[in-house]
């Protein structure tokens, strides 16, 4: 429909609100109408598929994120502003494929997770305001420390939400320890694929979790990177944040000290109080969990054994006219 998109891209449609977009070939969304024009496709795709053959659908909205850019018919209609306005935007999408699944007489027989791959945009205020004609332009991280892109847990801890009748117990809540890692072993495991063993496989098999079979699943640990840096550890309810982190993204405020800070997450969530000093066993034992995950040898003999790709060659350079 011509109303959901644009002849060119502006700087103004990009996140950072600076550089224009590279003009592809391609139809040009318009902001305010991009999670209409998903959610359909999506929908309408799962209307296409196969009555007796499985489905696997990899819906990514472009709500709740920046630029906020709720549809003109739900713009002012929330009591939350702007970023509430986006909110009831991405309610309103799930709800059209949970819809379809209903229709189609097939929702008791699928599995649908829901989450988030960071935490909220809290720690870019500054920048979001101004762009959002100085209305709140981004979530609250609640409780947790920091938020999007930062290694404390207001940047990574999400809600996650998983339906299957039937099989996920209805109404449970559990604070075991779940990464997106975890999603490709646990659906294979549910699909009844065997993981190669030529390769490394990320993540660990969570099935018994989300059936409610296991109280804390498969992960007893995590690790927290920054743009390739790890930054810190966990392992049950101990958290260990290195010494001498040198990468950050430019947007994270609370960067904390150079020295290890350790927490104890069940009693402090909001990691206000480092109690290192009180636990060197336990920094002591995370260090070296974070140690044994660096590249270990065995891992670059691993990557090692695997095909190159072949070399690119490199244009050849145009004589200059003098």
């Amino acid at each position: 429909v011509a109303e959901d998109y644009q002849p060119i891209y502006e700087a103004k449609d990009t996140e950072s609100g600076k550089a224009a977009i590279l003009p592809l070939d391609a139809p040009r969304r318009k902001n305010e109408r991009v999670m209409h024009v998903l959610t359909q496709k999506a929908t309408q795709w799962i209307e296409r598929q196969p009555a007796d053959k499985p489905f696997f659908l990899y819906f990514t909205p472009v709500a709740v994120h920046n630029p906020i850019t709720p549809d003109k018919d739900l713009a002012g209609k929330s009591a939350a502003g702007l970023y509430g306005d986006w909110i009831h935007e991405l309610d309103r999408s799930v709800g059209g494929i949970l819809d379809v699944l209903d229709k189609r007489g097939i929702a008791d027989n699928t599995l649908v997770l829901f989450t988030s791959d960071n935490g909220t945009w809290s720690n870019n205020r500054d920048k979001l305001g101004p762009r959002h004609r100085g209305e709140i332009a981004w979530g609250s991280s609640g409780p947790l420390r920091e938020a999007k892109g930062s290694s404390y847990e207001g940047g990574s801890r999400v809600p996650c939400i998983v339906r299957w009748p039937g099989r996920v117990p209805a109404g449970k809540v559990s604070d075991a320890l779940f990464a997106s890692l975890d999603l490709l072993p646990t659906f294979g495991k549910f699909a009844g694929f065997e993981p190669p063993r030529d390769r490394i496989v990320d993540g660990v098999d969570q099935s018994e979790l989300l059936l409610g079979r296991s109280e804390r699943g498969a992960r007893d640990h995590y690790f927290y990177f920054s743009q390739n840096e790890l930054h810190a550890v966990r392992a049950g309810k101990w958290k260990l944040r290195l010494p001498n982190r040198k990468v950050f993204y430019a947007y994270v405020k609370d960067r904390g000290t150079d020295a290890a800070e350790l927490y104890e997450l069940d009693a402090d969530i909001g990691e206000t109080k480092n109690v290192a000093a009180e636990n060197p066993s336990v920094v002591a034992r995370l260090s070296k969990l974070a140690q044994s995950f660096r590249w270990p040898e065995k891992l670059f003999e691993t990557y090692s054994s695997f095909p190159k790709a072949p070399a690119v060659p490199k244009p050849a350079k145009k004589k200059s006219r003098e």
